[in-house]
């Protein structure tokens, strides 16, 4: 499950995951989160941010055949930008491409084919 983390390390926003509750306060979010041994955590983050869900979070709504066909009905209102008060600059984000982070060479690791790792390491 590396999506949520990638996406807000792109975005440049907080990331929580395994997330089973949650209740958006203002511009806070109070989270129940799920932690090893089945035990739960709650954390409070400052909006906005990625949340990674369980299953538990959500109890889907399948809508019914009436709800459908009103829908359908229902006028979609377009808004313009400007009377959001936001700029066009400012309502629109671009990725042109993402490249994860350059990956750190790991402590001990070896360089070079096996015969010479051998050969240059001392014994034990």
């Amino acid at each position: 499950m590396q999506t949520p983390y990638r996406l807000a390390q792109t975005l440049g926003m907080p990331v929580v995951s395994d997330v089973v509750k949650l209740t958006v306060d203002g511009r806070n979010a109070v989270i129940e989160r799920e932690i090893e041994g089945g035990g739960r955590e709650v954390v409070e983050v400052g909006l906005p941010c990625v949340i990674g869900a369980t299953r538990g979070l959500n109890e889907p709504h399948y809508p019914k055949l009436p709800e459908i066909l009103q829908a359908k009905k229902k006028e979609i209102k377009l808004i313009p930008i400007a009377e959001l008060g936001l700029s066009p600059a400012r309502a629109v984000r671009r990725s042109s491409s993402w490249r994860p982070p350059p990956k750190e060479a790991r402590p001990g690791s070896w360089k070079g084919p096996p015969a010479k790792r051998s050969s240059s390491s001392s014994a034990c």
